[in-house]
Order: C-alpha cells, then sequence, then structure tokens
C-alpha cells in the first residue's frame, strides 16, 4: 500500500444513511488519487499523490469515469460520489435519501446509494417498456465517462445518462442475452457482444458473418475497439493516427485482423484501451502495447506505432496477471503488487521515470482506474455459498412483495432488511 499520503479523511455515513450503517462501524481503506476536480469533497485531495480514504464498506467493484466514483459494495449497494449524484437528481430521484426533510443539507453527504427499485420504475415509467419485463436484480454494471449500464437479470439493459439526464430501457437482449459489454474511457461508447453471435457498436449492428470464432474479449477507447476470439484471432476497429490500432486503419464498422498476431502459445489473456492506446496481456505474463504514449504509458520510450512488448526492466515484478488502464495511463499487476505507468503518477513529482511499484498487502489487493483516477482497494468477493444464500433471500423478498410486504433485499452486517 502506498506509505506516503498527503490526505486523509473519513466518511462513516451513518448520519445520513443509519438504516444501512451503524455508528461505529468498522472502516475500510481506500487509496486513491486523480487529477480531476469534484470527485471528492476536498479540492486537497487532486493532484496530490496517494490519499487515504475511509468507508464502512468493502466493496467486490469500483467503476471510475472522468469525475464518476461508483463502489459496488460486498453488500451488493451502488455507493456513488455527490458531484455526479447531484447531477443526476436533478432530473431523476433514483436514491436513498441521505437526509430527512429540513434537517440536513444534500450538498453535505459526500457520497449518495442507489436506489434500484426507484431506477427501473422510472425507467420504466419514462420509457413506456413493458412492465412484465419489469426486474430489480442487477446482473452486472460497467459505465464510462458520464452513463452508467446496469444489466439484469432478465436481460434488460438500464442506461442512465447523467450529463444528458436521460434514462433509457433497452430491450434488445432479452432474447439475445449479453455475453460481453464494455464502454471508453472519456466518451459514451457502448460495445457489446451477445450469446447470439451479435455485435454492436452503441445501437448499430456490426456485420460479423465472416468471423465465425466466437469473441471472448472486448475493449474500447473513444477511437478504436479492440476484439479477441477464442482461437485466439486479434480483430481491431478505429482510428489509427495515433497508433491506437497498431498499423490498422478502418472506416465505419469495418473489423481487420490486426498486424499483430499471436500464436497459440501466446493466449491473449486480457486487452485494455486507455484514452488513445491499447494494451495486451498474453497468458504467459508478458505484455505489448500501441498507441499514444506522452507520458510513457505504453511501457517503452518514443512514439509507438505498432505494438510492441514493454520494457524488460517492467518483468521484475513477477508474473503479471491482470491490467488495467486510464485515459493516459496502464496497471501492470502480479502477485506481489501493481506496477503504475504514465498518467496518474506523473503527477507525483517525487517519481522521475514515470512509473512505481505499489506491493499488495492485506489491505490492498486490487486497482480501479479510469478517465484521470485511480482506486487501491481490498477486493472482496462474494463467495459461491453467500450468493446461492442472497438468492433464495431475494425468492422469499419476490414472494413477500407479492403480498405486498417488501421488495429488495440487502444482507448486511448479518442483518435481513427488507425495504
Amino acid at each position: 500500500m502506498p506509505q506516503h499520503y498527503r490526505v486523509h479523511r473519513q466518511y462513516p455515513l451513518d448520519t445520513f444513511y443509519p438504516n444501512f450503517f451503524s455508528a461505529g462501524q468498522a472502516m475500510v481503506k481506500y487509496w486513491v488519487a486523480t487529477s480531476s476536480d469534484d470527485i471528492y469533497d476536498t479540492k486537497e485531495i487532486n493532484d496530490s499523490g496517494w490519499s487515504l480514504i475511509e468507508l464502512p464498506f468493502e466493496s467486490k467493484a469500483v467503476w471510475l469515469g472522468n469525475r464518476l466514483l461508483l463502489f459496488h459494495t460486498t453488500q451488493n449497494l451502488l455507493v456513488l460520489n455527490r458531484h455526479v449524484a447531484l447531477k443526476v437528481l436533478h432530473s431523476f430521484k433514483v436514491f436513498h435519501m441521505p437526509f430527512e426533510k429540513d434537517q440536513l443539507s444534500s450538498s453535505a453527504c459526500p457520497f449518495y446509494i442507489f436506489d434500484i427499485r426507484k431506477l427501473v420504475d422510472i425507467g420504466f415509467d419514462v420509457s413506456g417498456t413493458d412492465p412484465d419485463l419489469k426486474c430489480y436484480d442487477i446482473h452486472r454494471v460497467v459505465c464510462d465517462s458520464s452513463c452508467f449500464y446496469f444489466e439484469m437479470i432478465n436481460g434488460i439493459l438500464i442506461v442512465l445518462k447523467s450529463d444528458e439526464g436521460k434514462l433509457i430501457i433497452d430491450t434488445r437482449f432479452v432474447k439475445d442475452r449479453i455475453k460481453l459489454i464494455e464502454t471508453s474511457l472519456q466518451s459514451s461508447k457502448m460495445v457489446v457482444y451477445t450469446e447470439g453471435h451479435k455485435l454492436y457498436f452503441d445501437s448499430e449492428n456490426v456485420p460479423i458473418d465472416h468471423i465465425d470464432s466466437p469473441f471472448r474479449l472486448i475493449a474500447a477507447s473513444p477511437v478504436s475497439v479492440a476484439l479477441v476470439t477464442e482461437d485466439n484471432r486479434f480483430y481491431l476497429n478505429g482510428d489509427d493516427s495515433n497508433g491506437t490500432c497498431g498499423g490498422i486503419q478502418t472506416g465505419g464498422n469495418e473489423l481487420k485482423l490486426a498486424l499483430k498476431q499471436f500464436s497459440p502459445s501466446e493466449r491473449i489473456a486480457n486487452i485494455k484501451c486507455g484514452y488513445i492506446h491499447t494494451v495486451i496481456l498474453l497468458e504467459n505474463g508478458h505484455v505489448w502495447a500501441s498507441g499514444y504514449n506522452d507520458l510513457k504509458q505504453c511501457g517503452i520510450e518514443g512514439p509507438v506505432k505498432e505494438f510492441t512488448e514493454i520494457e524488460e526492466r517492467y518483468y521484475q515484478y513477477g508474473h503479471f496477471r491482470k491490467i488495467r488502464s486510464t485515459s493516459r495511463g496502464t496497471v501492470l499487476m502480479s502477485d506481489s503488487g501493481a506496477v503504475f505507468i504514465g498518467e496518474v503518477v506523473h503527477k507525483f513529482k517525487q517519481y522521475k521515470d514515470r512509473y512505481l511499484f505499489e506491493p499488495f498487502t492485506p489491505d490492498f489487493n486490487e486497482v480501479a482506474g479510469g478517465g484521470w483516477q485511480y482506486v487501491l482497494f481490498k477486493k472482496n468477493e462474494t463467495t459461491k455459498s453467500l450468493n446461492y444464500f442472497l438468492s433464495n433471500l431475494k425468492q422469499f423478498a419476490r414472494g413477500e412483495s407479492k403480498q405486498g410486504n417488501s421488495g429488495d433485499v440487502f444482507f448486511q452486517d448479518c442483518q435481513l432488511i427488507i425495504q
């Protein structure tokens, strides 16, 4: 974990949300770094190096946009930073309100909790969607610079555009379920691949009849899309002006095989896109990159116009198993820790070579990146047995709701809260 940090803030949240958090509840550490404004309630955190914030929940995922910060807690709550929450509140009241009327100012609450029932109900009301398709159980959440995408377990996709004040119910994937969904940093591009071998860029169906093998990996930037098939073929679409596509230039929704292909023994494990750079992780732990490289985010010196392997020195930190990206940054994660290259690190004046290594600890085993920010945290996945238990609780809740008694079920601190 970062040993040096300038700002340390605690957010107990029990004053605002006594039904969800209790006084004296154990606090969880998150290390954050950003060069964006208005993400946190203090400007001291901006461009200050690492800052430590403490919150009363563990997270199984964190999503980041330019000014967006969304926690998916192990209690299955979705917690959003105040700046974006207040923007959304101008258009939709889709939060558990953090104050009693005339008691607390809304501006005093640093984080808001999404009320999924309100989100679904309002979305169906404004869209006129068949109410028989209404579902309150979330399967997956992704977000980009300003939009949230909630995929429900029945295939409905709810899109909340915070900057435009729009709430959309997308029913295209009820019969042909989503297999892969990705969004891009600093834009509102959405890429969806379905179980029925259909590919969509936003709302447009992309022709892929010439590709027999199913896709297993997708990544997207504002200017490009990268896709990998089950047989390890690597496809690209987009503008290659800055080398994002490694020498491939395509028009419209055309997909082309990348100039750089990897052998069966070099199976691609993951692929990520920054603003205009693309990073590939192989199962053997090696990393390749191409694209805009002003802060050395591609892991080598100078312009990078084709996919090139990162410098040898980075491998001293072990076999890389995960990668992350921000607008102009790359993160390489091994079993021992995370290597940060480029943005946000270049804001940390003590790191002259635009990279640093942060070892994993009992409080830190995961990195979230997006926009111009990072969050370091302990990822705590819900176990399969607990998922099974929660699923049964939800079935119970739905049975109760038919009798007019309940809605969603939240499992928190060994208490069952039926709202």
